[in-house]
């Protein structure tokens, strides 16, 4: 079932199969979002040249139990780009949609960038948080040689579009034996991602580069805080994961054997039974 209404000239309101997606003007952009269920309400972010779609088929909540919000961040999915575009910025965003849905308490998951949009928004709003989960994520700041790649890549992309670079990027997120036997779903998800405007990849690359550091605040942080790897993850290797681990005072701490940075594909029943456990413990 599929049903459009339309509310005003501002916002549009999608029905697709027991989840509301919700489009609405914020700066004169475009903010995307679905809400499906009731209940004590999960935020899920996504990562870098992805959007809310990478959760479809995720499904660790009973959305009769919770209220489960996926955010489209800013250039990607529905979400138009913004290009003053930061963490920061993108957390603000998060919280108008939450104040949106009259939510001022939840648990929010963060994958990779969403994870640094969801440090972001612990540190600025940290009264709305019952739990946070950093789900292939960490909270450093880049370091010297990273931050001269995405100056690379931003200009690789304006000259030969983000084809290429998404090209390059895709296979190095998953771990090796995945890889291997799943070639043609990470071809389908290079596709389906060659499909966002490379100004919103651009843009979003700027904004990791420019992102603070939060270690000193997440060992101050309040909140339970799950921690989601995987030991074939390139882009968070064990020896700067595993400190972080220890950072707040109550962490749960999941290292997933043969696993590089999607888990939700790559794990995903283990996944999802982690997270599962996470939120229930966040509630008791």
């Amino acid at each position: 079932m599929h049903i459009t209404v339309k509310m005003d000239l501002k916002d549009t309101f999608f029905i697709m199969n027991n989840a509301m997606r919700v489009n609405f003007q914020l700066k004169n952009r475009n903010l995307s979002y679905t809400k499906e269920g009731t209940g004590f309400p999960v935020v899920f972010l996504h990562g870098f040249c992805e959007d809310l779609t990478m959760w479809n088929d995720f499904l660790p909540l009973d959305p009769s139990t919770y209220c489960i919000i996926k955010i489209d961040l800013p250039g990607f999915g529905q979400s138009e780009v913004d290009n003053q575009c930061s963490m920061e910025s993108m957390a603000d965003d998060v919280k108008v949609i939450l104040d949106r849905e009259h939510i001022d308490a939840c648990i929010l998951i963060g994958h990779s960038m969403g994870g640094y949009v969801g440090l972001s928004f612990a540190e600025l709003y940290p009264n709305y948080l019952k739990g946070f989960g950093l789900f292939h994520s960490h909270p450093y700041e880049d370091t010297m040689e990273t931050k001269a790649l995405r100056k690379k890549a931003v200009k690789f992309i304006e000259k030969q579009g983000s084809e290429l670079f998404i090209a390059q990027l895709f296979p190095k997120l998953f771990g090796s034996s995945f890889l291997k036997h799943n070639a043609a779903f990470v071809d389908n998800l290079v596709t389906y991602a060659s499909g966002f405007p490379k100004e919103g990849i651009q843009v979003a690359t700027l904004a990791m580069m420019d992102r603070k550091d939060h270690t000193s605040f997440l060992e101050e942080i309040d909140c339970p805080v799950l921690f989601i790897l995987g030991d074939q993850d390139y882009a968070i290797p064990m020896e700067i994961a595993l400190p972080m681990c220890y950072m707040p005072s109550v962490g749960s701490i999941h290292i997933l054997r043969d696993c590089g940075h999607m888990a939700m594909y790559e794990r995903k029943e283990e996944a999802e039974q982690i997270v599962k456990a996470f939120v229930g413990f966040c509630l008791d």
